[in-house]
């Protein structure tokens, strides 16, 4: 029997500023109640992704220009793509939240990337919020996804873990 899940969704435009993804985040926190800015997000991020950054990226990267990227990537208007993902697996450690990241794929189908920064760890921090936090990208942009079913959203999230699937396309 197929579950009934509305997945209809509306974004917010955002500037395409180099911050867009900060701009994004900042605007679902704050909806739901928790006092942030682009500004500090990107600050504690970035923060986050430099003293990690000693297990990210060196699969890519030497650790000193790992470094580097982190310590640019605290600049305002920096995107540097070879870190994007990263930044937004970093993302969902810091706010403490799964993102669900839709994009549209090569045949214009709607797919979800899920990004979890927990999913690799042992034990849960217990301030972890399962309630993912929904952004829309194009090819190099940002916008918050608002006006969604978000019990339709959870059941995608735990659809794809029970599936232990990262992308799914929707429709």
């Amino acid at each position: 029997s197929t579950e009934n899940v509305n997945l209809e969704f509306k974004t917010t435009q955002v500037r395409a500023d180099g911050d867009c993804l900060f701009h994004s985040l900042a605007i679902i926190l704050r909806a739901r109640g928790i006092s942030t800015s682009a500004a500090q997000l990107r600050q504690n991020i970035a923060h986050h992704g430099l003293v990690s950054s000693e297990q990210h990226l060196d699969q890519v990267y030497s650790k000193p220009k790992a470094r580097l990227l982190w310590l640019d990537m605290a600049n305002k208007g920096v995107w540097d793509s070879a870190a994007g993902d990263q930044i937004v697996s970093i993302a969902s450690q810091n706010i403490l939240k799964p993102i669900i990241v839709i994009s549209r794929n090569r045949e214009q189908k709607l797919q979800a990337l899920l990004i979890d920064g927990h999913s690799h760890a042992d034990e849960l921090p217990s301030n972890v919020d399962r309630n993912p936090v929904v952004l829309f990208r194009s090819t190099n942009h940002f916008e918050p996804v608002y006006k969604i079913n978000r019990d339709s959203w959870k059941k995608v999230v735990d659809l794809m873990k029970k599936e232990d699937k990262v992308i799914y396309t929707l429709m």
